[in-house]
């Protein structure tokens, strides 16, 4: 009874569509006439057989009827039309009162048959308009948007016959506004498709639609949706990110579709006028891989891994969104997680994959590392790749991935992030497992090597002073960085030393040599005088040119900002050269008599070049070293303060 119920189902909505659904179920229909039970297809029984035979006499005749009546029905009402008119003189007496009746009877079914032929025109040209949009915006035959695209049309239809003005100031862009404002999932799901697929145009360089009806979308979708802070609509996209996936596995279409469209505004999100905004963003980055997952859900894992970053990174450029991000617990661990499991892509050569995942994932590392590590919560943090399976593969895979060199970037991100992380261990002073001392150990080792070579070799200016202002990090948070970069190259203290007594290199070159040098110099004991032999030699042989220069100065260029930076830097050096290296215990420094011997003779020199009379001990001319600098500084300070007042002074004027 369901399967003939749903044979004539076919215009009781209208949907001519529906016939070729009403020829299968009508076979349907036969089939179980027939044969009772599935299983008896090989043989036909007497009982069946009669059955379907009244079935094709009765049935069948009725359900071509009921079908096609409609579309004969017209042509049958024009025939007798002709017919009545024709025979109008052969009519007798009481057949000829009925013919205007005929007429109106004939006239009102052609009437009827004429609308319907009307209708189903314009139900054949709707869907051909839908086929046409849908190729116009690039939607696949499979991508249920097509669906969406229909409604909006069915609600333009029905609208315009109640209204004809209905279809004004309306499009899609408003349809899908206005199912944004219910409150029903599946209203939310048909606008998310509409802006999803709308905004895709937005990206692509090569689209099918006019420049200007793109230009008019993008404008009215930042107008409706982004034009003020966080606006309701975004809200609701931003919660369905925490959209539960389909069977705990899959990841939903409300899910992806809204992460696309959230990218699209990140930039205009403010985190705190969203609820749990922040906390619905991370979930991206939360999905389990599952090994029963195949190749395409493994692609759109990642694919939600990389939106997550993308949006991030945007919402971070921003410094309330920062700040907020920053106090948020655990943020960086799952970057750190999602960068760890991702490595599979860079493994597998998929560089460009595993870039857009990586690269703005260091990126949120740097930025949020400085606020986060003050955080007692956050501050291991920053070395969960140290702790995480694979994660130090991960991290010596991107230090010698010749791909990864390549992309200035991804290169200034990592060094950045290790150096961060390296430094946080090492003053946090988190124990590893001892499974992961080992691979811990060669990765800063091989890290430092690589540093050491761009600071002392690289070619790039920025590259230069990244490595050197890193490097002068690691020396001032741990003395087994110090160790290890004394033994990255043969001569390397001697190498520095050079670079600071060379007034030809650039100020903040020679400044990030001083502070390098000056932090591995605190770290000097007479337990370690093997592995600082060559950096104490090299700073006594030289200190006496770094004093020189700080006392005599450059009158051209002392009162400016890199300046002050440098000679600070260099004065600093010569304190704590003297104190660590020349005036401590007798068996602090080897040789340590000779040594302060020679450093006096050289102070004599000194003062006789700077016509200093009566001449000082070495020691005195490194106070004033620190003294000279202050005076430097101060006048900078208020040459600062000056120049600033005077701009005020001259936006006053203009004002």
């Amino acid at each position: 009874m369901f399967l003939l119920n749903s044979v004539f189902n076919v215009f009781l909505k209208r949907n001519v569509s529906h016939i070729g659904y009403s020829f299968k179920r009508l076979r349907e229909s036969a089939l179980s006439v027939a044969l009772a039970r599935k299983d008896q297809y090989r043989l036909c029984s007497i009982r069946g057989m009669l059955r379907l035979l009244v079935f094709t006499i009765l049935l069948c005749p009725l359900f071509g009827l009921y079908l096609f009546g409609l579309f004969v029905s017209p042509w049958i009402s024009l025939w007798r039309l002709w017919r009545t008119i024709v025979r109008h003189g052969h009519m007798l007496g009481g057949d000829a009162n009925l013919k205007p009746a005929l007429l109106i009877l004939y006239s009102l079914a052609l009437l009827q048959g004429v609308l319907f032929y009307y209708w189903a025109i314009s139900a054949f040209e709707g869907k051909k308009l839908v086929k046409q949009v849908a190729e116009a915006y690039e939607i696949d035959e499979e991508d249920k948007a097509r669906e969406t695209v229909s409604d909006y049309l069915q609600m333009i239809r029905e609208g315009c016959e109640k209204d004809l003005s209905f279809a004004k100031g309306r499009n899609l862009v408003t349809y899908a506004v206005d199912l944004m404002e219910s409150n029903s999932p599946d209203n939310y799901l048909s606008a998310a498709r509409i802006l999803d697929t709308l905004i895709r145009q937005f990206n692509l360089t090569v689209v099918n639609l006019p420049q200007r009806v793109v230009k008019n979308q993008q404008s009215l979708i930042k107008n409706m949706i982004g034009s003020t802070l966080s606006s309701d609509t975004v809200k609701i996209l931003v919660q369905m990110l925490d959209s539960k996936d389909e069977d705990g596995k899959k990841i939903s279409e409300m899910r992806l579709r809204a992460m696309r469209i959230v990218e699209h505004f990140a930039s205009e999100i403010r985190l705190d006028k969203i609820m749990y905004g922040i906390r619905n963003i991370c979930s991206l980055l939360e999905h389990k891989e599952s090994e029963s997952e195949g190749s395409e859900d493994k692609y759109q894992v990642y694919q939600v891994y990389s939106t997550g970053m993308k949006i991030l990174s945007k919402l971070a450029k921003d410094d309330e969104n920062l700040k907020h991000m920053s106090n948020t617990d655990g943020i960086i661990e799952k970057i750190v997680t999602v960068i760890v499991q991702c490595n599979k892509l860079h493994c597998d050569e998929d560089h460009d994959e595993w870039l857009t995942i990586a690269g703005p994932g260091m990126q949120l590392i740097n930025q949020l590392a400085p606020s986060a590590s003050s955080k007692p919560n956050n501050v291991h943090q920053l070395s969960a790749f140290l702790l995480l399976q694979n994660g130090i593969g991960t991290l010596q895979t991107m230090i010698d991935c010749q791909k990864c060199k390549g992309d200035a970037e991804v290169q200034k991100s990592l060094i950045k992030a290790l150096a961060q992380m390296i430094s946080t261990m090492s003053m946090s002073q988190q124990k590893l497992h001892q499974e992961n001392k080992e691979g811990t150990k060669k990765l800063i080792q091989s890290f430092i090597n690589s540093l050491v070579l761009k600071f002392l070799d690289g070619s790039s200016k920025s590259f230069r002073n990244l490595a050197g202002e890193s490097l002068a990090q690691l020396s001032l948070t741990s003395l087994n960085s110090t160790k290890s970069i004394l033994s990255a190259q043969v001569g390397i203290a001697d190498t520095l030393t050079v670079i600071v007594t060379d007034k030809k290199r650039n100020k903040k070159y020679r400044k990030s040599a001083a502070d390098i040098l000056e932090h591995m110099c605190r770290h000097y004991n007479s337990d370690d005088a093997d592995a600082f032999k060559n950096l104490s030699s090299a700073m006594i042989r030289d200190i006496p040119k770094v004093v020189m220069e700080v006392l005599k100065g450059d009158s051209e260029n002392r009162r400016s900002k890199s300046y002050v930076e440098l000679h600070e830097a260099l004065a600093t050096l010569c304190e704590t050269v003297y104190m660590k290296l020349i005036s401590g215990t007798a068996d602090s420094v080897p040789d340590s008599d000779a040594a302060e011997a020679s450093l006096e003779a050289e102070a004599a020199k000194i003062c006789q070049s700077i016509e200093l009379h009566p001449a000082v001990p070495f020691s005195e001319l490194v106070s004033r070293a620190q003294e000279v600098v202050e005076k430097h500084r101060k006048r900078s300070l208020e040459d600062w303060a000056a120049n600033s007042t005077d701009d005020d002074d001259h936006a006053c004027r203009i004002m």
